[in-house]
């Protein structure tokens, strides 16, 4: 067994503390760097899709498998501007 002792000052405190921070800091901007790097790589989210084969080709690029037919379809208008309608149920 090996043991270690040592005297704790108020001195050693705040530099652990100063230290354990610096850590900190470090990993977060590492993580923030790399999910930077990660949300860039990643398809865009929005799409034109006109028909079947462009459905399943966008969500393919998305990570999902689905089926080639699809079991219903619906055409769906988005306004570029709201209504008052629009706004009030957002």
């Amino acid at each position: 067994m090996f043991i270690v002792t040592t005297k704790f000052s108020k001195k050693k405190a705040v530099t652990g503390i100063i230290i354990l921070a610096v850590v900190l800091t470090i990993i977060i901007i590492l993580a923030g760097i790399g999910a930077k790097s990660k949300a860039t790589s990643a398809p865009a989210l929005s799409a034109t899709v006109k028909d079947n084969a462009q459905r399943v080709e966008y969500l393919q690029k998305l990570g999902w498998q689905v089926e080639v037919e699809a079991i219903d379809q619906q055409n769906i208008t988005i306004p570029k501007q709201f209504n008052e309608i629009y706004e009030e149920y957002n």
